[in-house]
């Protein structure tokens, strides 16, 4: 069964993305190689089959004819049996052209009905020669049965066009001698299908189409003047034509999109159409975002095509992966899954500042607005964005589907949420008719089309009270302003905004009113820090595509809110997620609502120091604080301790789960993972004073040995504030003072010198000081913090290592450690080495006269085996005689290690 599946989407994945557009719009399948494309025959029930075996008529002109409005029989075609040239059995039919187009189709006598919601197969064997311009392919049409009947009883010159209700068509093939199977896939469940019920029917041809053939059978005129050539010969056989009934399975939830919010349960829609096993096996399963299985039950559903509702109750919000096994009469089970997500009960206010976040819809159609409107309202973002033109609505005009989205970018302007609209694409018909392709959008707006500029000022002057910002693409450096447009937005929209797409890094013309990032799914959040670093932060919008669907739904997740994290911290205005409401919700969308109650509206406010692997951010809007806390550690958990400044406060995780907890003195032991976490319920005040509380950023250099460093304190409050600091020194360190007082007035800093000793030189980089800090103000408040103090070595290079040995006099193991030090200072050095491994001893080397650029190798031997020192690390300190000068680097012993020539141990 699943093998047929596969093949029914290989054969005709166009047919199924059309059939919710005009009944007259023909749906297109792929054409497959005859020797064992089709499905086995345990998987599908044949309807009727059409073998050419039966030669009694030799035109089978009993069975077909042809269609209304083209060529006659006899005249421009013949129709007989061939029993030389066959791909099936002993007969084919032959179709001899002799100009002109052939739609070779069922009589009305031939009654071949059809059942509503179902999936059927049309396919047959095709063979062409000499055939130039026309090509070969097969037909379908569904047709009103009772409507087709009355249109024959009145004589009407083409009943069954007046009577079809959809229409679908192959491939056009020109084979040149080899046989090809045409498979054309039908699908009886569109709405106009259900309408006509137990009278629906089937109409088959075989056609030979010369260039221009639809647009003749349309009624239309063919665009421009071109000359079309015709071919006047040829022979085109046909063999094996046959319908057969697919197994169908339709999954779906009944809420729209598959979004959720508690305590509504999760109806899922199943509905099977096994043509083989009347009563298929079917199991429903539900995983949750780490694949877990949370729910397993069996479903009763008959092959009949009624759908049925399974309700499910996830314990707890959050993003989920429904699946259904079926296993019917073709043996083997067949999948189908379906996302869904369910939000908490209980609504967080949204702030209507900036940033906004929200979603873009690039793919609607205008039958799906009110759906689309409803959902909206349940995820309640701050800006939506839809695109003016997509290419589902081709087949209506370009001004169609304005009164519709008019009504839903209304809905949202009332809701307090920012509609946006981008110039995308142009219409299809529009960018025929302006000779341009639908996507230059660009050469449309710069150029002097009158058809597009009438349409786009329709648009302007429609949407002008409604819709300020607009968003078209980039362009490149040498495009000039499209002042065309500029003028239309002045003078129809109130307060216009005009948007241009950029890449991340790429350039943005200066005339744009702000840039449009559009960040690609490849885009980390490490290199999304640096390209807004790089450029001084991202004013406007940016537009953040999902990881890529290969990755695991927690990593997306993961990904999702660290990009998502870094564009706000960047400071984006805008921050939207690209979204299909058809497809369902995926993983991602959990981070965008999982995050957006605590940045939407709220400005970066700083950094709490923690662990080296872990992050906290500030999120403050000048009222209330929150923490986002996650770690860098995949699939591990770490607990980081923070200062939160009151005695309870609530972690809420992505789905929206809360939970209280109680903190001990101001303080916070929190268990964090890989996926981010709020904190909410903090002082305001402590969130205030940990982001201003910091070393000078220049920090110790190790050049000028110990020294003074100053100690910030920033007052960002209306209120003056005034308390006392208690620095603890680390192991080796001296400080003074320890016990600091502080006073700084309303929105000032205080800058405390605090002067550092050491006995050993410290190892450059990042050490964290642990600082009290007990502060009167609007409240008083006292907590903790580590601050990071930054530890520079800007003058000598370190390059150390180490390895195994074995003595050549008595073959004792040991280690020899070796270290490069480079001078990138101004002045020669003289310096003294000292390597010291643990409960082994230590050794010394001396440099001399290092002179700037110059770089000199020693070596220390330690005999002691790899066991009394692996899990230890073998300290090199560094000093400078007689100068203030000293750096240690600590170089850590494992197992494993190669083994190092005893020629070097004698060094």
């Amino acid at each position: 069964m699943e093998w047929l599946f596969s093949s029914v989407r290989r054969g005709g994945l166009l047919g199924f993305l059309v059939l919710l557009v005009m009944s007259s719009a023909p749906t297109t399948a792929v054409t497959s190689p005859i020797d064992g494309s089709d499905p086995p025959a345990v998987t599908r029930r044949l309807i009727h089959r059409f073998d050419f075996e039966d030669i009694q008529k030799a035109d089978w002109s009993h069975v077909f004819e042809q269609a209304h409005g083209l060529p006659p029989q006899d005249r421009f075609f013949t129709a007989n049996v061939d029993d030389l040239r066959r791909s099936d059995g002993d007969w084919s039919l032959r179709i001899d052209i002799l100009g002109g187009s052939v739609s070779y189709r069922t009589r009305p006598e031939v009654v071949l009905p059809a059942s509503v919601d179902s999936r059927f197969h049309f396919a047959g064997d095709v063979r062409t020669t000499g055939l130039d311009n026309a090509a070969a392919r097969l037909e379908v049409r569904l047709v009103d049965g009772d409507l087709l009947d009355r249109s024959h009883e009145a004589g009407m010159s083409d009943a069954v066009e007046s009577a079809t209700v959809e229409r679908f068509v192959s491939e056009p093939v020109r084979t040149a001698g080899d046989w090809t199977n045409l498979v054309v896939d039908v699908d009886t469940s569109s709405p106009e299908c259900r309408a006509v019920g137990e009278d629906l029917r089937f109409v088959v041809a075989m056609q030979v189409v010369q260039p221009g053939f639809d647009e003749k059978s349309a009624g239309g005129r063919p665009a421009g003047r071109t000359p079309r050539i015709e071919d006047v010969s040829g022979t085109v056989w046909f063999d094996g034509l046959a319908i057969w009934q697919l197994p169908w399975i339709d999954f779906g939830t009944v809420a729209d999109a598959g979004i959720v919010r508690l305590p509504a349960p999760v109806d899922l829609r199943i509905a099977i159409d096994d043509p083989i096993d009347p009563v298929p096996s079917v199991t429903l399963e539900i995983h949750d975002l780490d694949d877990t299985l949370v729910d397993r039950r069996s479903i009763r559903a008959l092959s009949s095509g009624r759908p049925v509702v399974a309700s499910v109750r996830p314990d707890r919000p959050g993003w989920y992966r429904a699946k259904i096994l079926v296993e019917g009469g073709g043996g083997a089970a067949t999948e189908r899954t379906l996302n869904f997500l369910v939000l908490p009960e209980k609504r967080e206010r949204r702030r209507n500042g900036t940033p906004r976040l929200g979603y873009a819809m690039s793919d609607w159609r205008v039958a799906d607005l009110p759906r689309i409107a409803d959902v909206l309202d349940e995820l309640n973002p701050g800006i939506v964005e839809f695109s003016i033109w997509p290419a589902g609505n081709d087949g209506i005009g370009s001004t169609d589907a304005i009164a519709s989205l008019k009504s839903t970018l209304s809905r949202q302007r009332s809701n307090y949420r920012e509609p946006v609209l981008a110039i995308e694409r142009i219409h299809g018909g529009l960018a025929e008719a302006a000779r341009i392709a639908p996507t230059e959008v660009r050469a449309a707006v710069l150029g002097d089309d009158s058809l597009v500029r009438d349409s786009l000022e329709s648009w302007f002057d429609r949407f002008g009270t409604i819709v300020d910002r607009w968003r078209i693409p980039g362009t490149v450096r040498s495009a000039g302003e499209p002042v065309a447009l500029r003028e239309l937005m002045q003078v129809l929209i109130a307060d216009p905004v005009l948007s241009v797409d950029r890449t991340p890094g790429g350039w943005a013309p200066t005339w744009a009113d702000e840039p449009y990032v559009l960040a690609t799914e490849d885009l980390s959040a490490a290199a999304m820090t640096g390209l807004f670093s790089d450029a001084d932060g991202v004013s406007g919008s940016i537009r953040i595509a999902p990881p890529p669907v290969a990755w695991r739904p927690r990593d997306r997740v993961d990904a999702m809110a660290r990009r998502l994290l870094a564009a706000w911290r960047g400071g984006a205005g805008q921050l939207i997620l690209p979204w299909n409401a058809n497809r369902g919700p995926d993983p991602a969308m959990l981070a965008w609502t999982g995050l957006a109650p605590a940045i939407a509206g709220r400005r970066f406010g700083g950094v709490v120091p923690t662990n080296s692997t872990a992050h906290c951010w500030i999120a403050t809007d000048g009222r209330t604080a929150e923490f986002v806390v996650w770690s860098d550690r995949l699939d591990e958990t770490e607990v980081v301790r923070l200062p939160v400044g009151v005695d309870r406060v609530e972690l809420v995780d992505l789905g929206g789960v809360v939970r209280p907890v109680m903190a001990t003195g101001g303080m916070l032991d929190l268990e964090v993972g890989s996926t981010p976490i709020r904190v909410r319920g903090i002082s305001r005040l402590a969130a205030d004073l940990v982001a201003g509380l910091h070393f000078e950023r220049s920090g110790v250099d190790l050049a000028a040995g110990p020294g003074t460093v100053e100690l910030i304190v920033e007052n960002p409050r209306d209120v003056a504030m005034e308390g006392r600091l208690a620095i603890e020194a680390p192991r080796g360190w001296s400080i003074e003072p320890r016990e600091p007082r502080i006073r700084a007035a309303a929105g000032e800093s205080a800058r405390i010198p605090i002067e550092i000793r050491w006995a050993t030189p410290p190892v450059p980089g990042e050490i964290r000081i642990p600082v009290r800090f007990a502060i009167e103000s609007e409240e008083r408040i006292g907590v903790d913090v580590d601050l990071p103090l930054r530890i520079r070595n800007d003058v000598l290079e370190i390059r150390t290592d180490w390895a195994l040995t074995t003595s050549a006099v008595d073959g004792r193991q040991g280690v020899v450690v070796s270290a490069e030090v480079i001078n990138h200072g101004v002045r020669p050095l003289d310096l003294q080495l000292e390597a010291v491994a643990w409960h082994t001893g230590r050794e010394r080397r001396p440099i001399s006269s290092l002179a700037p650029g110059e770089r000199a190798v020693r070596r220390f031997h330690f005999k002691r085996s790899l066991e009394r020192l692996a899990g230890t690390d073998i300290r090199v300190v560094i000093t400078e005689i007689g100068g203030p000068l000293g750096v240690t680097t600590l170089i850590p012993v494992s197992g494993g290690s190669r083994v190092l020539d005893t020629a070097l141990v004698g060094e």
